[in-house]
């Protein structure tokens, strides 16, 4: 299927052009998840009939039940728990794509929103970020409106609708059929290093990702148990403060 054929969202990213090493900004076709998850509740109101169950008996988790979405919800509104899973998938003997899939926690049909060929991932120096960088805001800006429940006004990097983008401006602030919030993001460690910057396991300051655990301590089960670990974890604050501290701001003046 040709991206002309269908009713894609395209957001324009960085590029390497194989044939002539050259780097340009093109638009790739992606399917907001805001929309192909209110087209399977459309097909299917499973999804709701699951979710009402699942609260009877108390099946979800503490990180869906506590959410400020969930919580803060007017009353008599379902908000639907969903996933974000990424993966990198082998098409050709040399090369791979990244793939980016939602779905609903409790019915489990995934959703692909997004492709990007890892051959064409940009390579100024940015370690594949001018990619990678306009589909996670695309991705942040479709949770956002099924947080709010409501359709976007504007595209994802706040500009205004572009032609290809078809009858989603008809939609702009109206009611979405539902509520969700992302409440996991799935995919190997390798993939959580590679395309959401955390670091590796042969980092030398934080080789785990969720807890304090120094390089030696990676295969030590010492004080591991079902009660908790021995190490303290870490949480968004830690990774802000390490952020913070590996930034260095710099002026620049208009010439």
């Amino acid at each position: 299927t040709r991206p002309k054929d269908m009713d894609f969202y395209n957001v324009y990213l960085g590029r390497r052009v194989r044939h002539d090493a050259s780097r340009r900004f093109d638009p790739v076709p992606t399917l907001p998840p805001h929309e192909v998850l209110a087209m399977e509740l459309a097909e299917s109101p499973s999804a709701s009939e699951e979710l009402r169950r699942a609260k009877e008996a108390r099946e979800l988790p503490r990180v869906y039940t506590s959410h400020p979405a969930v919580t803060g919800a007017p009353p008599g509104v379902d908000v639907h728990p969903i996933a974000l899973y990424m993966d990198g998938v082998q098409y050709h003997r040399t090369d791979s794509v990244l793939g980016v899939w939602v779905h609903f926690l409790l019915t489990g049909r995934r959703h692909l929103v997004a492709v990007l060929r890892q051959s064409e991932m940009c390579s100024c120096g940015c370690r594949g970020w001018c990619s990678l960088f306009p589909i996670m805001s695309m991705l942040a800006w479709s949770l956002a409106a099924m947080r709010n429940g409501l359709h976007p006004t504007r595209r994802h990097d706040g500009r205004g609708w572009l032609d290809s983008d078809g009858a989603r401006a008809s939609f702009a602030g109206l009611a979405l059929a539902f509520r969700a919030v992302c409440v996991f993001v799935k995919g190997d460690w390798a993939e959580h290093v590679h395309t959401l910057g955390f670091p590796t396991w042969h980092d030398a300051l934080a080789s785990c990702i969720f807890c304090f655990a120094s390089p030696a301590q990676l295969f030590d089960t010492h004080g591991v148990s079902l009660l908790g670990m021995p190490h303290g974890k870490k949480q968004l604050e830690h990774y802000e403060e390490a952020c913070n501290a590996c930034e260095k701001h710099v002026v620049v003046d208009r010439g």
